[in-house]
Formats: C-alpha cells, sequence, structure tokens
C-alpha cells in the first residue's frame, strides 16, 4: 500500500522535526550502597528536551494552550523501591515485579507562539527565542510532584517467559508557578495512567 502523499495537508508533508535530548543519570545520591532487594540510596535522573513537539506542560490536562515550548527539564529521584517477584494472592495469572515511589520538578518554558509540527524554524528563530526570555514575554511552567508505581507482567503459559511489562502509576503533582492564563485553575493534579513493552 502507497499513501498518497498529495491528499494529506502540506503541514504533515512537509513538516521537519530535530530531537535533541539530553539524559543523565545519577546511580545514587547517597553514598552507601542499598540492601539486595530494596533501593534506598536515591538514584536520580535528570532529562532534558530543546524544542520538543510535544511539551509536557504540566496543565496540559487542563486545556490551555501555551504555544511552542523552548526547553522542557525534568529531575526525577527514587525515594525507595522494592523488588516483590510474587504472583497476586487472588490474581495468579499476574506477577508482580516491583514497586517504587519517587518524586520531581518538571518545568517547561513556553514561547506562547503558536505550535507546528516542525520545529526547524525554531532553530532558524533561536536568537529571537532568546530575546522574548530576556524580555519576559514566555511563561515558565514548573511543578514538583510524588509518583507510586507497580511493574506487573503476566503469568500465565508462554506469556510467562516473554518480555511482556506493563507499569501502572498514580501521581499527585503541584504547581508551583500558574500564569494569569490559570488564574482560575486547581494547582492540584492527579493523574493515573500505565504503559506498556512487549
Amino acid at each position: 500500500y502507497d499513501s498518497d502523499l498529495s491528499q494529506s495537508p502540506l503541514e504533515y508533508v512537509n513538516a521537519i522535526q530535530i530531537k535533541q535530548d539530553l539524559e543523565l543519570y545519577i546511580p545514587h545520591l547517597i553514598p552507601y550502597s542499598s540492601v539486595y532487594g530494596k533501593t534506598t540510596n536515591f538514584p536520580s535522573k535528570l532529562a532534558f528536551s530543546l524544542f520538543p513537539i510535544e511539551p509536557d506542560y504540566l496543565s496540559k490536562t487542563n486545556y490551555t494552550d501555551f504555544g511552542k515550548s523552548f526547553f522542557d527539564t525534568k529531575l526525577e529521584v527514587i525515594l525507595f523501591a522494592s523488588e516483590i517477584q510474587k504472583a497476586i494472592p487472588i490474581l495468579q495469572a499476574v506477577y508482580m515485579n516491583d514497586f517504587a515511589i519517587s518524586a520531581g520538578y518538571r518545568a517547561s518554558l513556553a514561547t506562547g507562539t503558536k505550535r507546528t509540527l516542525s520545529n526547524l524554524e525554531d532553530y532558524r528563530k533561536f536568537d529571537t527565542t532568546i530575546t522574548q526570555i530576556f524580555q519576559g514575554e514566555c511563561y515558565l511552567l514548573d511543578s514538583v510532584y510524588v509518583k507510586g508505581s507497580w511493574s506487573i507482567t503476566p503469568n500465565l503459559g508462554g506469556l510467562a517467559k516473554s518480555n511482556a511489562k506493563t507499569t501502572i502509576y498514580l501521581q499527585a503533582a503541584y504547581s508551583l508557578r500558574q500564569s494569569l492564563l490559570q488564574k482560575n485553575t486547581i494547582p492540584f493534579i492527579f493523574d493515573i495512567g500505565f504503559s506498556s513493552t512487549y
């Protein structure tokens, strides 16, 4: 099957995306080794993304559009993690792998300009964006959060030996800074979700 690009909007056909991400993993913030099966020495991850196509705004759940993002950054620390490696008693077909509690800080600097599918023009106008920042024409959106996550795998037949894994998480976040566009919104956001790999 060949897709007919002539029927697609030009913004999709001509979209050019440049992705620049930096991730730094810190094995532990506290200088000691955790007991086997437990993690208590605060391993951490620092992530930074320049001109992300899909901004990670805290406010995205209240449908406020702050335009393009100059950068997204996140620091997450695992406060406690434990290996479980047991089947759920009332549901033997589901095997619990591990449990973790983490806390983090998330920030996005939004430019207020209309978002597009291509971010090539953002790099061309890098100096203009820097000027906007120093003139206070951007939105800094940041939050702190606490997250609990559980990893499970199927414990049934061939699936028990596969790479299938699902992580379920529950997260509570608090907005540290809100723009005037968010003045009538609640600063607390609760989020439940999951991710799966196969």
